[in-house]
C-alpha cells in the first residue's frame, strides 16, 4: 500500500517487496539436523533422523545422492579440506567418512555422539584431524587423521564427561570443555594441557577465536568467560544471560562474539513466563577487546523452538543469521539492528548459515526441509509472531513506539523505518519528549530518537515496579509495585519519594500490571493473551524440482 495523498502518514511498512524463500530442499523423512556447503558452493549436503545424508546441487535443486550407513539419527556432517569428502556423526556412536565421489564410506570410527542438539565433534581447518569423545570414556577425546582413519592421540584429564570441543585454527591445539567445570587447552604434538578454571558448573559451549589469540567458553552458571589462549588467563568475565550458556560464536575477525542462552531456574530470583522466553529467544552481541555488551538481539516470541538458538557470521562479519524458533533472521553485526527475517519453516531450526559466496543463508528444520533464503532482501515481514499490544506517538510526532512483551520498538513517523529498539515493564513519554523505561527494577531515560539508554534515574528494591505514568504537567510521575512492592509517586525534578501506596500482598493481575497505552491513552489497559499466529510458509518443491 502506498502512501495515500490525502493521508500521508498512512503506509504499509512490512509488505515484502521481493520472494525471500529461494530453494526449498525436500527428500528427508523426519528431522533436518544439519547441513554444510561444498567449498564452492554448488552443493549442499543434508543429515536427517531417518540415518541419511543426502547430496543436493544448489543451482538445480536436485537431490544427486544419497549417503545409508547409519543406523541412526544423522547429527552432524562437515566436508573435509579436499572438498571431496565428508565426516558425518550418528547417535549409533560411530563417525563415518565419506568419499562423494562414489559415495562410498571410508572409514567408520567409534565414538560416543550423544542425542544433544549440538555433537561434540570438531574437525580441523584443513580437514585433516577430526575429534569427538572416545567411545569406551567420555571423559576422553579421541583425535583420529581423517586420511587414514587411525587414531592420532587420546587426550585424558578431566573429571567429568565433554560437552564441547574446537580446533585452534592452525590446528596445534585443542579445547574441551567439560561436565567438571574445566577447559583444557591441549597441544596435540606433545599432549599436554592448561587447565582454564572459573565456571561455577559445567562447562557446556568453547571456541577458539579466528586470529587464534582468545578462547570463549559458557556455561551452566550463565556465564561468557574470554580467556587468553597463550596461558590461560582469563580476560573477561561477561555477565547478562539468565540461564544456561549453549552457544559461542565469535565473528571472522575476533572482535565480536555471540551467544546464547537456554533459561534454567535460580534459587531466590523470581521470573516470569514471558522472561524466560525473551531470554530463550534472544542472542547478546559483545565486543571482545573490551568485554562491553554491544546489542541484545530479540527474536520473534512464539513459534515452534528448539532447545536454545542457533547462529553464524557471514564471511565478511557484517552480518548474522540466526533462528531461535522457526523464523530465520538477518541482523548487521556492527549495529544490531534487524535487516529481514524469513517466515517460512513450520517447525524450529536447527542450523543457519551462510553459502560461501553468502549469496544464501540456509537453515535445516526438524519440517524436514532445508531452505534457502535471498540474503539481498530487505523487507521485514510481521515485527513480531504476536500481535502489537500498544502503539504511542513521541510527543513531536517523529517516532511511533510499539510494544510486544516487553520488547519496544521504535519507527520513523515519516517513512516507517525502523530506528531502534529497547526492552523493558513499561514506558512513558514526559511531556518535554524524553522517553522513560522501567525495567522492573530500574527506571531508565533513553533516548526518544534511538531508544539507547541514556542514564539510570532510581532504582527499586526487590521486584520493583511494572507500571510507571508522567502526570500532564510532568512534575510527578507514579510507578506501579510488583508483589508486596508499594505504588510509589515521584517528583520528576529530584526523583525523589513523595509517598507509597501498599499494592497489597500477591501478584497484580495482568490487566494492572502491564501498561499499555492502545493508541496513546495514558491509562494502564486491560491486556488478554495473545494467541500466535502461525508463519506464511513458502511452497514446498519436492526432491528434485526447482520452485517456480
Amino acid at each position: 500500500m502506498a502512501a495515500q495523498p490525502d493521508k500521508p502518514w498512512l503506509r504499509r511498512i512490512n509488505k515484502p517487496q521481493r520472494r525471500l524463500c529461494l530453494l526449498t530442499l525436500q527428500g528427508h523423512i523426519g528431522d533436518v539436523n544439519a547441513f554444510v556447503f561444498s567449498p564452492n558452493g554448488r552443493h549442499l549436503v543434508s543429515a536427517g533422523s531417518d540415518h541419511t545424508l543426502r547430496v543436493w546441487d544448489v543451482p538445480t535443486a536436485r537431490e544427486i545422492l544419497v549417503l545409508i550407513g547409519h543406523e541412526a539419527p544423522v547429527r552432524f556432517c562437515r566436508f573435509l579440506g579436499d572438498g571431496v569428502r565428508i565426516v558425518s556423526a550418528a547417535i549409533d556412536g560411530t563417525l563415518r567418512i565419506w568419499d562423494l565421489r562414489d559415495g562410498g564410506a571410508r572409514f567408520t570410527l567409534p565414538a560416543r555422539i550423544s542425542e544433544a542438539p549440538k555433537p561434540k565433534v570438531a574437525v580441523s581447518v584443513d580437514g585433516v584431524l577430526v575429534a569427538a569423545p572416545c567411545s569406551e570414556d567420555e571423559n576422553a577425546l579421541c583425535v583420529w587423521e581423517s586420511s587414514t582413519g587411525t587414531e592420532k592421540i587420546r587426550l585424558t584429564g578431566h573429571a567429568g564427561k565433554i560437552l564441547a570441543c574446537d580446533f585452534s585454527p592452525d590446528g596445534r591445539r585443542l579445547v574441551t570443555a567439560s561436565a567438571d567445570g574445566t577447559l583444557k587447552v591441549w597441544t596435540l604434538d606433545r599432549g599436554r594441557s592448561v587447565e582454564l578454571a572459573g565456571h561455577e558448573g559445567p562447562v557446556i559451549t568453547c571456541a577458539f577465536s579466528p586470529d587464534d589469540v582468545r578462547i570463549a567458553s559458557g556455561g551452566h552458571d550463565g556465564a561468557v568467560k574470554v580467556w587468553q589462549a597463550s596461558n590461560g588467563r582469563l580476560l573477561h568475565n561477561l555477565a547478562g544471560h539468565l540461564g544456561a550458556v549453549h552457544l559461542c560464536v565469535f565473528s571472522p575477525d575476533g572482535r565480536r562474539l555471540a551467544s546464547a542462552a537456554v533459561p534454567l531456574p535460580k534459587e531466590g530470583i523470581l521470573r516470569t513466563a514471558i522472561e524466560w522466553e525473551l531470554e530463550h529467544s534472544a542472542l547478546k552481541l559483545w565486543e571482545v577487546a573490551g568485554g562491553k555488551e554491544l546489542a541484545t538481539l530479540q527474536h520473534r516470541l512464539g513459534g515452534n523452538r528448539q532447545l536454545g538458538c542457533v547462529a553464524s557470521f557471514s564471511r565478511d562479519g557484517t552480518r548474522i543469521a540466526s533462528a531461535c524458533g522457526n523464523v530465520v533472521v538477518l541482523w548487521d553485526a556492527a549495529t544490531g539492528a534487524e535487516i529481514a527475517a524469513f517466515p517460512g519453516h513450520s517447525e524450529a531450526v536447527n542450523q543457519c548459515g551462510f553459502s560461501p559466496e553468502e549469496a544464501f543463508v540456509a537453515s535445516s528444520s526438524t519440517d524436514g526441509t532445508v531452505r534457502l533464503w535471498d540474503v539481498h532482501a530487505t523487507a521485514v515481514g510481521e515485527p513480531f509472531s504476536y500481535p502489537i499490544e500498544a502503539l504511542e506517538f513521541s510527543p513531536d510526532g517523529s517516532r511511533i513506539l510499539s510494544s510486544t512483551y516487553k520488547i519496544f520498538m521504535l519507527w520513523d513517523g515519516s517513512s516507517g523505518a525502523k530506528v531502534g529498539q529497547t526492552r523493558g515493564e513499561s514506558w512513558t513519554y514526559a511531556p518535554e519528549g524524553s522517553l522513560l523505561v522501567s525495567t522492573g527494577r530500574a527506571l531508565d531515560r533513553c533516548d526518544p530518537a534511538t531508544g539507547e539508554r541514556v542514564a539510570t534515574l532510581f532504582k527499586l528494591p526487590r521486584y520493583g515496579c511494572v507500571g510507571c505514568i508522567v502526570s500532564p504537567h510532568g512534575a510527578r510521575l507514579v510507578t506501579l509495585g510488583l508483589g508486596s512492592e508499594e505504588t510509589k509517586l515521584w517528583d520528576t525534578e529530584t526523583w525523589t519519594e513523595i509517598a507509597s501506596v501498599p499494592t497489597g500482598r500477591g501478584f497484580p493481575t495482568p490487566a494492572i500490571a502491564r501498561s499499555s497505552r492502545i493508541g496513546g491513552s495514558r491509562n494502564p489497559t486491560p491486556c488478554g493473551t495473545p494467541m500466535p499466529r502461525g508463519p506464511t510458509p513458502c511452497a514446498r518443491t519436492s526432491s528434485g524440482s526447482r520452485p517456480t
